[in-house]
């Protein structure tokens, strides 16, 4: 069995780029699913779409 190159192109950066981006999508996924949200709490103001606290 002989050796045979990853890519068949001399410069690969582009599909090297895919697949880092893939990488890093799956990577994001995972510890988004296994991670707590927040309380609501804690991110109120900090996020789209949470009410600012009030001022006193």
């Amino acid at each position: 069995m002989q050796w045979q190159p990853l890519f068949r192109i001399g410069e690969p950066f582009l599909y090297f780029s895919i697949w880092a981006f893939l990488v890093a999508l799956v990577l994001v996924i995972v510890v988004s699913l296994l991670t707590e949200p927040e309380a609501d709490d804690k991110i109120r103001g900090l996020v789209y779409g949470r009410d600012l606290p009030e001022r006193q």
